[in-house]
């Protein structure tokens, strides 16, 4: 394969960069808590990859779940969002969780404004909708958040929250 090591890359993380002789990275790795995706410039890379990486685990005693765990691919989920490399590198939002979020503030919208509110139902729907927040470009989703959290609190005080 005629890897060699390169230099410590603190952006990358811990360890070395192994580059090939052509100066093309081999693969990256990048986790969150147990969430781990594998990102290499060939698919045949990938798969080298992927095999060490499973390999790592199992020498660690990790258990990685077949059904959680993809085969290399332009399209991946990682961390609830769908990675996307077919054309431009593009971040989407699972259909699930699009419906999911409009779903929630249907039920919101569709409520009388004198009924109370309970504070968990709240909880569940701003906890979904800052999910996707992101996804957002810039995260501006905060910003209509923000709207809503300051709604919230208005009803706290009149008492339209149980």
């Amino acid at each position: 394969m005629g890897l060699r090591k390169g230099k410590y890359d603190a952006s990358i993380g811990h360890g070395y960069v192994f580059k090939r002789r052509n100066g093309r990275l081999v693969a990256l790795v990048f986790g969150f808590v147990d969430d781990f995706k594998i990102h290499a410039s060939t698919r045949k890379d990938c798969v080298v990859a992927l095999n060490a990486f499973m390999d790592l685990m199992i020498r660690l005693g990790l258990i990685c779940q077949p059904v959680k765990t993809s085969p290399p691919a332009q399209q991946q989920k990682h961390c609830g969002y769908i990675y996307d490399t077919r054309r431009s590198p593009t971040l989407r939002i699972p259909p699930n969780k699009t419906s999911r979020c409009i779903a929630s503030a249907k039920f919101l919208l569709t409520r009388k404004r004198d009924h109370h509110l309970s504070r968990l139902s709240l909880a569940v729907v701003t906890g979904v909708l800052q999910s996707v927040v992101s996804a957002t470009p810039q995260h501006c989703g905060q910003t209509h958040l923000r709207s809503l959290y300051d709604d919230l609190h208005r009803m706290e005080e009149v008492g339209h929250l149980e």
